[in-house]
Order: C-alpha cells, then structure tokens, then sequence
C-alpha cells in the first residue's frame, strides 16, 4: 500500500514555496502526494515534478472544470469541446509533473445543477468526451480516475453505481474511478459493501 498526501491541504498551486513542506512529508514517510491542477502551464509543473523527482515523492493529481463555459455534461458542442480541452491541459501538466493519476469530478463544474437527475444524453456526452481524454491519456502512460461526489457538491455522478457504470461505458483500460470514503459514506447506504461488490 502506498500513502500519499493531498496538497490542498495547503494550497490550491504547488510552487517552490511548499518544497520544504513535500520535504518534511517525504521524511514523515509519505510514498507520494496529490497536486492540484486548477492554473498554470506544464512548464511550471515539471519544474516541481523536478524538485519531486529529488525528493523522491510519487504524484498524483487532482482537476476539476472550474465553469459552466467547460462541462461535459452540455447540449453544447463547442462547450464539450471546451471541457475535453481542459482535461487535456490537465493531462499535459500531469505529464510535464512525472504524475501517474489525474482524479477529480472532471464530467461538470461544482456547485451546478438542472433540477433534476442526470439523463441519459447527458451520460452519452460525458462517456464521449471522457473516451477522447483516456485515448488522449493512455499515450502519455496516464490513467483517469473520475470521482463521484455527493449530491450537494454535483448531481452527475453520486455514486459508486453511476461510477462503475460510465467506467463500463467509456471502456478504457485506463480510466476508472476514485472511491472517495468522504462522499460516498454520504451517498451509500453500506459504504464497506459497496467497496467489496466493486473491487476487481
């Protein structure tokens, strides 16, 4: 098992900064940490994978869609477009930072709701734009790991049920989904068992 620790707990950009922070993290016995990709160019992401790289920490990652102008979710072409664009820069900055996992509710922006249950059109849209960005992925050795959240946070994806199915859906070996204890304690009635019904 590895530990690893999620930088948000001190910031929304890793910069040099926080070096002495992933420091005292690796000599805490920490295997890796989770960086968060909400601003910046890859450029700035290898210079911390760098720094990382030295230290000797693992990274994984953690990206959101920040507005309604970049959702997956959307009727809108241009905007579906918009959103695979966003987890391709996310993707590219992972890369850039030597990251093996970007994670986070990338299928629609927090805090944003219709009044009613995701339909099914809406699923066809996610699972379209989230096989382009696996395809776009597995060439830099990169998985996708979707995470569901609970109902006041995101109405898309709740679940493990709704999780497991766009996994099946978009059918990549290199996308799957992020069993977050947090959320999903909320949203399931027997978190422990929906756990065992869903591990390989």
């Amino acid at each position: 098992m590895l530990l690893g620790m999620n930088m948000l707990l001190w910031t929304t950009h890793v910069d040099d900064r926080h070096i002495h922070i992933l420091e005292t993290l690796k000599q805490t016995g920490f295997d890796g940490v989770e960086i968060p990709i909400f601003s910046g160019a890859p450029d700035a992401y290898a210079r911390i994978g760098k720094r990382l790289s030295d230290i000797g920490l693992r990274a994984t990652a953690v990206g959101v869609l920040p507005n309604g102008s970049v959702d997956c979710t959307s009727s809108d072409r241009s905007t579906r477009d918009a959103a695979l664009s966003h987890i391709r820069w996310m993707i590219d900055c992972l890369h850039a930072l030597g990251g093996e996992v970007l994670c986070g509710p990338f299928y629609q922006p927090l805090g944003e709701f219709t009044g009613r249950p995701p339909t099914r059109d809406e699923f066809q849209r996610v699972t379209e734009v989230h096989a382009a960005a696996a395809s776009y992925a597995v060439e830099r050795n990169i998985k996708l790991s979707v995470e569901p959240l609970n109902r006041f946070e995101c109405y898309f994806l709740n679940t493990t049920q709704d999780a497991v199915a766009l996994s099946e859906a978009v059918g990549s070996p290199n996308y799957g989904f992020l069993y977050d204890t947090f959320h999903l304690n909320i949203e399931e009635k027997r978190p422990v068992e929906r756990i065992e019904l869903n591990s390989p």
